[in-house]
């Protein structure tokens, strides 16, 4: 299925040539500063996110929305007989529009306002609230994919592998056969996005480079896909899972997918 490009790759390529020609003209756009480094803790996160007025895709079309759920679809490969668990489902718009390519789904979030106003949208949807960083709480059988979409980039890299490790257990406990971590910042596109976006230099850039650098300011992180690859391999073997993992550029370009294939499913998809 091949989707275009939608508002964050647009706006992204819009404000990349704005900025490469203020670059050129010498107009100062961004400065690296400890507090573009400063950590935001999870509560002030979740705090923000429960704001009733702070909404999810608020900036974002229904058109947009359905391109998502079409991005979505096809990178998870959902199929009619498929029941998904949506992790960081925010207020549950992308998973009004996942019902209508299979049976049914669950999902969560940290946010209770959020989970509140996705259980009025999708009544046909299982929602609970909770971190993604404690055991999944409500794992059923009929869950055949689990897949989490831009969310990975609110947890710390110091909790990656704690993240990484609470979805492979709750695969492990139900039988899941997917899981995909969609829509990460890519540590190793960073420079792409600083210098196209910002017109940072490249001596700039490798002067301030920290890995646990803050990507705006609402507490989203650079991640290592390669560490995710290596980790996710890691806890497997110590798990007694079977599972390959493959490493996807977004649709964005500075952004990728972490796609785990487990079990019998992993036994038809090559490593990347």
């Amino acid at each position: 299925m091949m989707v275009k490009r939608i508002n964050r790759s647009v706006t992204y390529h819009l404000w990349s040539l704005i900025n490469r020609i203020r670059s050129r003209l010498g107009v100062k756009i961004f400065k690296f500063s400890q507090q573009a480094m400063k950590a935001e803790n999870y509560e002030m996160i979740q705090k923000a996110w429960n704001e009733k007025e702070r909404q999810v895709h608020g900036d974002i079309s229904s058109v947009a929305i359905e391109g998502y759920v079409k991005i979505i679809a096809d990178l998870i490969e959902l199929e009619e007989q498929d029941v998904f668990l949506d992790i960081g489902a925010g207020e549950g718009s992308v998973d009004t529009g996942l019902l209508k390519f299979c049976r049914g789904g669950y999902g969560f979030d940290f946010a209770e306002s959020k989970i509140e106003i996705a259980k009025q949208k999708n009544k046909k949807v299982q929602y609970w609230q909770q971190s993604f960083l404690e055991p999944y709480k409500n794992m059923q059988p009929d869950i055949t994919k689990m897949f989490s979409f831009g969310v990975v980039q609110y947890c710390k890299p110091k909790d990656i592998e704690l993240f990484l490790k609470n979805s492979l257990l709750a695969a492990k406990e139900n039988g899941s056969l997917y899981i995909g971590h969609l829509d990460i910042p890519d540590i190793a596109n960073a420079y792409r996005f600083y210098h196209n976006f910002y017109g940072i230099s490249e001596v700039d850039y490798m002067q301030n480079l920290n890995t646990d650098r803050l990507i705006f300011s609402d507490g989203s992180y650079w991640h290592d896909l390669i560490s995710m690859k290596n980790i996710t391999q890691d806890l497997a073997k110590e798990m007694q899972m079977r599972v390959k993992v493959r490493i996807e550029s977004s649709y964005c370009d500075y952004r990728s997918h972490l796609h785990i294939y487990i079990n019998e499913r992993a036994l038809n998809v090559s490593n990347n």
